[in-house]
This record gives C-alpha cells, sequence and structure tokens, in this order.
C-alpha cells in the first residue's frame, strides 16, 4: 500500500469518527471471540479476521452500554 494510500484511508476513517489503536491480544481472546459466534472457528488464526471480530465486539458492547445509560 502506497503512502498515498494510507493517507487517504486515514482521512476516510476520520471522517467517519473511527481512531485505530494498536493492543496487544492474547491468542485467548479468540477463543473467546469464537465462543461468542463472533469469530468463525476456521478464521481464529487470520489476524484480519481476529481484527475485524474483536472490533464489531466493541462496538456492539460500545452501543449496548450506551443505550443502558
Amino acid at each position: 500500500m502506497s503512502a498515498a494510500d494510507r493517507a487517504r484511508r486515514y482521512r476516510e476513517r476520520r471522517r467517519e469518527g473511527i481512531e485505530v489503536y494498536r493492543v496487544p491480544v492474547r491468542d485467548c481472546i479468540a477463543v473467546v471471540l469464537v465462543e461468542l459466534g463472533e469469530l468463525h472457528p476456521n478464521k481464529s488464526d487470520d489476524r484480519a479476521a481476529v481484527e475485524a471480530a474483536l472490533a464489531r465486539f466493541l462496538e456492539r458492547l460500545a452501543l449496548v452500554d450506551l443505550h443502558e445509560t
């Protein structure tokens, strides 16, 4: 991916109000995501799939929390 592509994606995320954080994730998180139905069992070694599942889970968690307050 070129620098221009990265800059374009960064601007798109910012417009959408999306921040990107790098956080260490233990292998057991993928297992939990599978158990919660957020991640297909065959994708537990796929970094992009785990990242997407974790993002969906966190977004859903945040939306539930917002509705409860």
